[in-house]
């Protein structure tokens, strides 16, 4: 929160940008303690999963809203920057997350987090431009998520996750110059989003979710010269 509230107030003040630097990396330092001093204390549960995975999400947002800015905290090879200690902390999430579900393979809560914890480590690996990294954790994050959704069709966020893993699917394939790949798994994402908006046409989340799967749909396929589609979605 102060973090943000930093951003947000010396945005448009001229000449901020030292004191808003210096200011996020005393932030920064503060709370890759909390992360540091909560995992090598922490037990091998969900709750630390989500805890870890919840840092990890601030670090994240830090290193994309900072990542245009010249000296940016998140940039430089091996600094402590934000993307950096997002990496750290998702990758001490999925640690727990695999230990949790050597024992736990069939508890459904569990492997959500495992998904999740593939997920979010592979967000940072596609900021970082790792292509290929990012690949196969979203991958695994999606047979995971697959299980899920096969298992019980009715269960809308078990569905909803299968919708996220074939968009970040479609965004690497996208980033990497796949077009047609990323047609193809944004239309995946795209029939699932129908289908829970059409099941629940006064869920707010699904309508929203069914827009951003349109847009998505539209400008890859104007990427790929298929306009009378992008102008349909």
């Amino acid at each position: 929160s102060v973090i943000f509230d930093i951003q947000r107030k010396l945005k448009n003040v001229p000449g901020a940008g030292d004191l808003q630097r210096s200011l996020l990396q005393t932030a920064l330092a503060r709370l890759q303690e909390v992360s540091d001093t909560f995992a090598s204390r922490s037990e091998i549960d969900l709750n630390t999963i989500v805890a870890l995975n919840d840092l990890g999400d601030v670090f994240l947002r830090i290193g994309s809203a900072d990542s245009s800015r010249p000296g940016n905290p998140g940039r430089g090879a091996g600094d402590e920057g934000p993307l950096t200690a997002a990496r750290k902390v998702y990758q001490q999430a999925l640690d727990i997350a695999q230990k949790l579900h050597a024992t736990n393979q069939n508890n459904a809560q569990v492997n959500r987090e495992l998904s999740v914890s593939y997920t979010n480590l592979g967000d940072v690996n596609l900021q970082a431009g790792q292509l290929t990294e990012a690949l196969g954790l979203y991958e695994k994050s999606l047979e995971i998520r697959q299980r899920l959704a096969d298992a019980d069709p009715t269960d809308a966020h078990a569905q909803r996750g299968l919708w996220v893993s074939y968009n970040k699917l479609g965004d690497v394939n996208l980033q990497a110059g796949l077009v047609t790949e990323a047609i193809g798994n944004y239309q995946r994402g795209l029939e699932i989003r129908q289908k829970l908006a059409a099941a629940d046409p006064m869920d707010a989340q699904a309508q929203r979710d069914l827009s951003i799967s349109y847009e998505k749909f539209g400008d890859v396929s104007l990427q790929g010269g298929q306009v009378t589609e992008a102008l349909g979605n």
